[in-house]
């Protein structure tokens, strides 16, 4: 801990070091076991899968000029890890960051030239598979598991460009993207909504199985045609058929969903499940990536529950039902009736009690809230 902290420091991420001591982050042990949980994580596209035409390709994307480079360099922390070819953001800033010398000049602009060549989607097909691939990292999860979190080499300056736009488009439902302190607006709109309550009303939080893995890459790419035309040639060449993600010495092919670490990852989740969150009617409708919360009256819960059963599959979202958790707020009598009837559309659903209720790691009740 004491290395991580230092590191954190060096690189002038005051914020980051306060953060290490309380974090939970544990690195699995590279073990044949680890690997084989990695593959499964990892699935093959779906035989159905209908791509869209490489030739649907727009105009050419606005050239990237240096200062748009060296915004994106500057804003990545010194202490991040490296992607497969080991060149770290340290490395780009101390060749970078306020030098003025013709090398570091030209360094800069053959950069920015190189970025503009795969906005617009043209590097060698045989290319792809390496320069968006990724080295692989796994840890493990308090409730078991591994989360595989995939570093890949760079795509900050893409997701920077269409950050604010594609913000407005998935909001209010989606607080995970484009959202300035979105993971807190979650967790205090669940406060005030439980809070608020005078009579019989729910909350249920729902839970997706290996959501980022498994959303299908054909879906994917038709909602990134449609709302991302300056993008798409460089989303399409990075998802458009298998990468290699690198874990020690093995190479795990990435087919389906979106790369948990890649900048534009939740961009791609979030645009894919846009429609299914608005179309669902409960009066609290809160998404943060792929962990939403439903709140209202029983029966447009449940209805809304029903719409993501039928309708996930078609992207590949299914619910880990023995991972939702449902909240009743209302009298004893209508607790028991509406949780037996929860557990009838949602099996193995937990029901926490509204005060150890938490919303991405952080307390729901206020008085755990402030006790924390």
């Amino acid at each position: 801990m004491k290395r991580r902290v230092e590191l954190k420091l060096n690189g002038d991420d005051i914020s980051g070091a306060v953060r290490v001591p309380a974090s939970e982050d544990v690195i699995a042990p590279m073990s044949t076991e680890t690997l084989e949980e990695l593959r499964k994580k990892h699935p093959p596209e779906h035989q159905d899968a209908h791509f869209p035409s490489k030739e649907c390709f727009g105009p050419p994307s606005p050239p990237v000029i240096t200062e748009e480079l060296m915004s994106a360099v500057s804003s990545i922390p010194c202490d991040s890890a490296g992607g497969p070819d080991g060149l770290r953001p340290r490395h780009l800033k101390d060749l970078l960051v306020g030098l003025r010398d013709p090398m570091s000049l030209q360094l800069a602009q053959a950069l920015a030239d190189l970025v503009g060549l795969m906005l617009d989607g043209k590097v060698p097909e045989d290319v792809c598979p390496a320069l968006y691939g990724a080295s692989l990292i796994a840890l493990l999860k308090k409730t078991g598991g591994i989360r595989p979190i995939a570093v890949g080499n760079t795509r900050k300056i893409v997701s920077k460009r269409v950050m604010e736009a594609t913000g407005k488009l998935i909001r209010p439902q989606q607080l995970g993207y484009g959202t300035r302190g979105g993971a807190e607006a979650a967790v205090h709109s669940t406060r005030a909504f439980l809070s608020g309550q005078t009579g019989c009303q729910t909350l249920l939080k729902l839970d997706f199985r290996n959501a980022f893995n498994s959303v299908h890459r054909d879906r994917l790419l038709e909602e990134a045609q449609k709302f991302l035309p300056e993008i798409y040639p460089f989303i399409f060449q990075m998802y458009r058929s298998p990468k290699n993600l690198i874990y020690g010495e093995h190479v795990i092919p990435s087919a389906r969903g979106v790369q948990q670490g890649d900048p534009l990852g939740p961009l791609l989740f979030c645009l894919l499940t846009r429609n299914l969150s608005k179309s669902l009617q409960s009066p609290f409708n809160v998404w943060y990536l792929d962990d939403a919360t439903l709140g209202g009256d029983f029966e447009l819960v449940s209805r809304d529950l029903q719409t993501i059963v039928e309708i996930g599959p078609s992207m590949s979202l299914e619910l880990n039902t023995s991972k939702c958790e449902f909240v009743v707020c209302g009298g004893t009598p209508t607790q028991q009736v509406t949780r037996q009837k929860m557990k009838l559309l949602c099996p193995g659903v937990i029901f926490p009690d509204k005060e150890t209720l938490t919303l991405l790691g952080t307390p729901v009740s206020p008085k755990r809230s402030l006790r924390s």
